[in-house]
């Protein structure tokens, strides 16, 4: 999808790791991507013990085997690795209900989709993010914060998000924590999760 190419790229540029990536194409065969070539997604526990972090893309739950869910599942809650979703019109997060992976999503889910914003918004992060030192774009401003006004100005062009989803902040899970929120560019009160961090484990 078109975020792809973004985080590749932010990736990419990062010294101090490495990263693969493999890309489902038609026929599911694997295209590689990164700083060494991986045509297959690990199989064996000892295999998903290289990975640090792993990203998940907004893909059906189809792609891996029920025992490769496991072995995720205790990548993060023993081995302490991190998993990152990204939400789409595809499968994330309803497409994984009921799947092993289900527990390691910071909202409880349904086979039913989240609602959509129905206008652009803006990302504005939360107290936590600031205290946490995440979500940052530079040094610490003036009034002591770390994103510019710009970020969240909708008429900067690039701040806005032409897709969102809507989450129901009463179905977060009870250790999930918002770093960041939605807010529409026409303004009011209205706001809803937009990035949500949550602990698994050792994860």
């Amino acid at each position: 999808r078109w975020e792809y190419r973004f985080v590749k790229n932010v990736l990419a540029r990062e010294k101090s790791l490495s990263f693969v990536a493999t890309l489902l194409s038609p026929g599911r065969r694997y295209i590689s991507e990164g700083t060494e070539e991986v045509f297959a997604l690990p199989t064996t526990a000892q295999e998903w013990e290289r990975f640090d972090v792993m990203m998940l893309g907004d893909v059906q739950p189809g792609v891996l085997t029920p025992e490769q869910m496991l072995q995720v599942r205790a990548r993060v809650a023993v081995g302490g690795a991190g998993l990152i979703w990204i939400a789409g019109e595809s499968a994330v997060p309803q497409g994984w209900a009921g799947t092993p992976l289900a527990d390691l999503l910071p909202m409880v889910v349904s086979s039913e989709r989240p609602g959509l914003w129905e206008q652009d918004v803006v990302m504005r992060p939360t107290a936590l993010a600031e205290k946490l030192g995440v979500l940052r774009l530079g040094d610490r401003l003036e009034g002591g914060g770390f994103c510019p006004a710009l970020f969240g100005d909708p008429g900067s062009g690039w701040s806005r998000l032409r897709w969102a989803q809507r989450l129901d902040a009463g179905r977060l899970k009870p250790a999930a924590e918002v770093l960041a929120e939605a807010h529409p560019v026409e303004g009011g009160g209205e706001h809803s999760p937009l990035v949500v961090t949550k602990r698994y484990g050792a994860g």
